[in-house]
C-alpha cells in the first residue's frame, strides 16, 4: 500500500451523471473481491465536499457530466479542493477529439466505460504508485 494511503481500503471516488454506470462498476467491485470503496456522485457540485473531507485514492470522472461540457470544466473545480491524486476519465466514446483533449490536460488516465471495472482501477492505480496498490481483501 502506498504510504499516503493510510487506510485499509481503496477509496475510489466516481462522478457520473448516469446511476445505470454507477451500479455495473458497484457490481464489478464486489465481485472482484478487491478492498475498493466505491463513493458514488451525480455531479461535481455533490464531489467537492467528498473531497474536501475525505481522502480518495482516485477520482474517475465521466467525461460529459449534464451540468458540464467536457470534463476541461470539470476538473480544474476537483483540482480546487487541493486534490492531487490520479484523475480518471470515463467515456463511452473514445473521440479524436476526446484523445486530444486528454492529452492537453492535466488528467492522467481515459478509459472506455467498457473497460471500467476494478481490474482497471487497480492497474491505473499500479501505474500512477509504483505497483504499490495491489492488495486483496482478506
Amino acid at each position: 500500500m502506498n504510504s499516503k494511503n493510510m487506510h485499509s481500503r481503496i477509496i475510489v471516488l466516481y462522478i457520473d451523471d448516469d446511476e445505470f454506470e454507477h451500479e455495473l462498476l458497484r457490481r464489478s467491485i464486489l465481485k472482484s473481491g478487491e478492498n475498493l470503496e466505491l463513493i458514488s456522485v451525480f455531479d461535481i457540485p455533490s464531489a467537492l465536499p467528498v473531497l474536501d473531507n475525505n481522502f480518495v485514492d482516485l477520482v474517475m470522472l465521466d467525461n460529459r457530466l449534464q451540468s458540464e461540457t467536457s470534463f476541461c470544466e470539470s476538473v480544474p473545480k476537483i483540482k480546487s479542493t487541493g486534490y492531487s491524486g490520479p484523475i480518471s476519465i470515463v467515456s463511452s466514446y473514445l473521440s479524436d477529439t476526446l484523445q486530444e483533449e486528454f492529452n492537453d490536460s492535466e488528467v492522467e488516465f481515459l478509459c472506455d466505460k467498457e473497460n471500467l471495472n476494478a481490474a482497471t482501477i487497480l492497474n491505473q492505480l499500479a501505474q500512477r504508485f509504483d505497483n504499490s496498490y495491489h492488495f486483496k481483501a482478506s
